[in-house]
């Protein structure tokens, strides 16, 4: 009934335009698909279905659909994870828009006291993740944690500083900066330690504010950083569905806010370009099917040698993901953006049937079969306890229960499910007054996670 009613209504005052796409069937039936009535939610045992917490659909800036569930409304910031990538690129199109950086500069002119190997790794090629760095982009399905570049740089010893832990990795054997392609979170860590380099003294997350965020009219956003004082480039990112949709109105415009370009129409082109990297040396074994741009994914059906990821989707279509399922989706010839974030851990969402599900609703376009994937085997979270790294696994849960209370203000409860690893459920205390996390486990190991502000988030002790 409530969807009944919001088409009405926007038939009433929505341009033509983007009413005359709508397929009220299809918009059902995505719902349908996005919000499950039989999830399961429990800090022990698996978490079933695809616990989408909101989803959100603009056409021609008019809102479409909008839903929230599992807690979450409008104003309330949610991790992004990966969506995080894009975020930082746009932040560096904005200082080269300002004369700060320019793409074809070695990382040296930035960073300091680095091995005369890296000077080879330009601006160009960490946003087009091609430094050729050695990088372990596994998180809790890895055959083992200690394998993992992501978790020893966020849980692990590279935690307080995180961009020099990336660049202590050596290369890929064989590999070349600019020609090797990897998909790698170290590479977005470098980006902003990048921006840290260029706006140095400053306070970046005014400068963010004033140059892209308040422009775009985002309020509610806030970015983590490590000790060293860099951003979590690739993660740690929370902003409202709304404010995510508002970043994309960067791609919807041409990088135009309030009739002042913010970031070039070159700079956009060049990440909606598919690296050269990508096409020569191929480092991820082929485990992705998406067709990368600079830290964005693309629709482009016309690249050799490649089928278009989603075909029934424009080609213009641009695409951010995230861990867990955070997406958002822009195509400026249909003027869309669609957003969606949620806590999908079993692998029963899908980023293509969502795509073509977000198209047959606002475009009439008919729906591919996909085939039943199944519910995948559990997470296997519990080995960041198994293999002997207990303290790492105590830091995820703590920070990431500190994140969901006091960043997100989600309950206590929805919280304890959120950060609590499979199968495994240490002790976890919260000192209000001081707004610290402690978790806990055989009364021994600690970890400690604290809420520092509104504008810092929370950090690990």
């Amino acid at each position: 009934m409530k969807l009944i009613f919001l088409i009405l209504l926007l038939s009433l005052s929505a341009p033509q335009l983007a009413l005359a796409k709508l397929n009220p069937e299809g918009l059902k039936e995505l719902e349908a698909y996005l919000f499950e009535p039989n999830e399961v939610s429990s800090e022990q045992g698996h978490r079933k279905g695809k616990r989408t917490d909101s989803a959100l659909i603009l056409m021609d800036g008019q809102t479409v659909y909008e839903r929230y569930a599992r807690g979450y409304d409008a104003n309330k910031k949610h991790i992004m994870w990966s969506t995080s990538k894009t975020a930082m690129a746009l932040l560096i199109g904005v200082a080269e828009k300002n004369g700060l950086v320019r793409r074809d500069q070695s990382i040296c002119d930035f960073l300091k006291d680095l091995r005369p190997e890296t000077c080879a790794i330009r601006v160009r090629d960490v946003l087009q993740w091609s430094t050729g760095l050695k990088w372990r982009e596994e998180y809790e399905n890895a055959p083992s944690p200690r394998m993992s570049s992501v978790l020893a740089m966020l849980y692990g010893e590279g935690r307080e500083d995180m961009a020099r832990f990336v660049l202590s990795h050596s290369f890929d054997e064989g590999a070349k900066p600019g020609q090797t392609w990897r998909y790698s979170s170290g590479d977005s860590i470098l980006l902003a330690a990048i921006l840290r380099e260029i706006y140095h003294g400053q306070n970046l997350r005014e400068v963010f504010r004033t140059q892209l965020y308040g422009p775009l009219g985002m309020t509610h956003w806030l970015w983590e950083s490590d000790i060293a004082g860099t951003l979590s480039g690739g993660y740690f990112f929370f902003v409202s569905t709304l404010d995510l949709a508002r970043l994309g109105q960067i791609f919807l415009n041409n990088g135009v806010v309030d009739k002042k370009q913010i970031v070039s129409r070159d700079f956009l082109d060049f990440m909606r370009s598919v690296p050269e990297s990508f096409l020569r040396d191929r480092r991820d074994h082929g485990t992705s099917r998406h067709m990368p741009g600079a830290h964005l994914w693309l629709n482009r059906g016309d690249v050799k040698g490649f089928e278009k990821p989603w075909p029934t989707a424009p080609d213009d279509l641009v695409v951010t993901m995230g861990h867990w399922g955070q997406y958002l989706l822009v195509s400026p010839s249909l003027k869309l953006i669609a957003v969606r974030t949620g806590d999908n851990r079993d692998h029963t969402f899908s980023v293509n049937e969502f795509v073509a599900r977000v198209m047959s609703a606002v475009n009439g376009s008919p729906l591919l079969q996909f085939e039943h994937q199944g519910v995948k085997p559990p997470a296997a979270e519990s080995r960041l306890y198994r293999d002997g790294i207990v303290t790492m696994g105590l830091r995820f849960t703590a920070r990431a229960f500190c994140q969901c209370l006091f960043v997100a203000e989600n309950s206590e409860a929805a919280c304890r499910d959120y950060a609590s690893l499979d199968q495994v459920s240490p002790r976890l205390v919260v000192d209000y007054p001081t707004q610290t996390v402690r978790a806990s486990l055989f009364w021994i190991i600690k970890a400690q996670a604290r809420y520092l502000g509104a504008e810092k988030g929370c950090g690990l002790n």
